[in-house]
């Protein structure tokens, strides 16, 4: 059971890189993708994070202050552009949980 005094969304998703993706590549779209996002409105956090046992093992963790914010940031230039690239790198996609609080 959740309490819920203020609603926000927190995502984490999970990826695995192929072997033999250009990770100088992957590496600038993971940049680009923070700090643009980073400037959507209703962005409370943004960060991507490499696996210390696994360096090709990734994860978003993105903080949004509501679902209106983090719908509007799905549909921005910048989402719709580089999620696709990275997936295309990715093992098996993009493993997605959203939790409210």
């Amino acid at each position: 059971l959740c309490i819920k005094s203020r609603i926000m969304i927190r995502v984490n998703s999970f990826f695995e890189l192929k072997p033999g993706c250009d990770m100088a590549e992957i590496g600038a779209l993971l940049s680009e993708l923070a700090e643009k996002s980073r400037a959507d409105a209703g962005c409370v956090g943004y960060d991507v994070m490499c696996s210390l046992s696994n360096p090709r093992a990734m994860m978003f963790c993105e903080t949004w202050q509501s679902r209106q914010a983090l719908d509007a940031h799905a549909a921005t230039p910048h989402f719709t552009r580089i999620v696709p690239l990275i997936k295309a790198c990715t093992v098996a996609g993009t493993k997605v949980n959203k939790f409210e609080f």
